[in-house]
């Protein structure tokens, strides 16, 4: 069923093509319906041509705001709700979610926010690392303490 999707995607394999024997697999194994697993490598080959057009060819070169460019150009000539749209956003998300699993795809790491009392507690919590030897999850638990 899956398979047979992902071997019907005739684009050249750059960007995400050769992953999606894989992730037709991980579809398959989560027992996905036949349609709507169809339905998501169908929109997986559209977006594939997508980054091709957009000159991306490894996966490293992704990220997610790529997502909302191609549904943008892909909805651009349809008159519709927002269902479709917020459908194919997930089916491109969960593709996202399996280059993270099999470490094909690195998420940016999120920037950490500067507070008005971060200049007090960033050395605060380097002492905790490294003169009481704390753990990260305590460190984590300290944090939300002195940030409430």
């Amino acid at each position: 069923m899956v398979h047979r999707v992902a071997n019907n995607c005739r684009l050249p394999t750059r960007a995400i093509r050769p992953h999606f024997h894989g992730f037709g697999a991980c579809l398959k194994a989560k027992e996905y319906a036949q349609n709507w697993g169809s339905r998501t490598l169908a929109k997986c080959c559209l977006f594939n041509a997508f980054l091709i057009d957009q000159g991306v060819t490894k996966s490293e070169e992704l990220s997610e705001s790529l997502i909302d460019s191609f549904l943008d150009v892909y909805f651009d000539i349809f008159r519709t709700t927002d269902a479709p749209r917020t459908n194919a956003r997930g089916m491109l998300k969960r593709l996202f979610v399996y280059l993270i699993e099999t470490q094909a795809f690195e998420p940016p790491k999120p920037k950490s926010i500067k507070k008005p009392y971060s200049w007090i507690l960033e050395p605060y919590l380097q002492y905790l690392r490294d003169e009481c030897e704390f753990c990260e999850t305590a460190i984590r638990r300290a944090c939300t303490q002195v940030a409430s």
